[in-house]
């Protein structure tokens, strides 16, 4: 859970590049509560909680001192102690939706999960493009097995807040074990452009390469045949509209390269790099963009027309096929430092119009 006092920071490196334009005891609070969350990251809580505490006696209006102190309990597992601190800020103008967070979340590891709920209920209605409040909410369904009450619930905090990872993050994991693996592909790929360099970002590159494996296989024929969607058939209630699992599987086809996609080690990263660079040029000249606009489709275009997509399809697939990985990189370092430049630099572009969810 991202804390409250990073974001803090951030807001003051903006707004004030210079501590001078802050009071002497504000600047020192701000200095004391930096001390205060390298302590925590160094697991000494009591430590952490004492100096923010003289933080708060410094600044006693700046509220993110007192919720990293909150959060220093929360870390102690001490969830009595994180509702009585927070449940008095929440009628703070400065209270954001991590204070609701915390406190459900503190509720929640107490065993009250509809007390968790009621404030992450509370909070949407403050912060209605909380994505992380709807994934709280989303998780706490999925652990009592409604399992399409926590898609729904996930999805929409994507289509509120699509910037933010986890909702992605769950379901792409709980896709690949469906028969609608398109959704697993959409949802991992965008998450592993929202989090690119954690343990779940290593996590989702191995499930992103698997659910292309499971979904791509050679009949005795020798025949490469596909399988993303159990969604095969037009609703007339919708003008023959070809749905968009359809058209993804349509044009999967179309760019089926003509090399088998299994060799020795499995299936390869150049295949898929072969097959995923096909799919978009065929996407965008039937002019699937217009009928699917898809955030994800664009900054593939993006990339392929600044000779980055190669690159950015062996760093994707990384996990997936480690070998094949560091073979292409001791032959292409350059390329893939100037990808890492470049991607650094650039990101997806996400909006209401181009975010595709599995109930549109």
């Amino acid at each position: 859970m991202k804390r409250l006092f990073i974001l803090f920071l951030f807001q003051v490196a903006i707004l004030y590049p210079s501590f001078s334009q802050f009071n002497t005891s504000k600047k020192e609070a701000l200095e004391i509560a930096e001390k205060a969350v390298v302590k925590m990251e160094e697991g000494d809580y009591l430590e952490a909680i004492t100096l923010l505490e003289v933080s708060e006696e410094m600044d006693p209006k700046n509220i993110s001192f007192t919720y990293e102190k909150a959060y220093a309990y929360y870390s102690m597992k001490k969830y009595d102690k994180v509702i009585e601190i927070i449940e008095p800020l929440l009628k703070d103008k400065d209270a954001n939706d991590l204070f609701y967070q915390l406190i459900g979340n503190s509720y929640d590891l107490k065993g009250d999960a509809d007390m968790a709920n009621n404030y992450y209920q509370q909070g949407l209605k403050k912060f209605p493009k909380s994505g992380r409040l709807y994934f709280e909410l989303g998780t706490n369904e999925y652990r009592n097995r409604n399992y399409d009450k926590a898609i729904e619930t996930w999805e929409k905090g994507i289509e509120m807040d699509p910037y933010f990872p986890s909702n992605y993050y769950y379901l792409g994991k709980l896709f690949a074990n469906t028969s609608d693996k398109i959704w697993s592909l959409i949802y991992c790929e965008i998450f592993l452009n929202l989090e690119r360099n954690t343990e779940r970002t290593r996590e989702i590159s191995n499930v992103l390469f698997n659910t292309y494996k499971t979904a791509i296989s050679v009949n005795e024929n020798g025949e490469t045949e596909i399988n993303f969607t159990e969604n095969k058939s037009i609703d007339p209630a919708k003008g023959f509209e070809i749905p968009y699992p359809i058209a993804y599987e349509v044009n999967i086809s179309m760019s089926l390269p003509g090399e088998n996609p299994i060799n020795e080690t499995g299936l390869s990263i150049s295949f898929l790099n072969e097959l995923r660079s096909d799919f978009i040029n065929n996407w965008y000249e039937h002019k699937q963009n217009k009928k699917h606009p898809t955030a994800l489709f664009d900054f593939h275009k993006s990339m392929l027309e600044v000779g980055q997509f190669d690159a950015y399809n062996y760093w994707l697939f990384l996990k997936g096929n480690e070998d094949e990985f560091w073979d292409w990189y001791n032959h292409n370092k350059d390329k893939f430092k100037a990808f890492e430049v470049w991607f650094d630099e650039n990101q997806i572009n996400l909006d209401e119009n181009n975010v595709v969810l599995n109930k549109k």
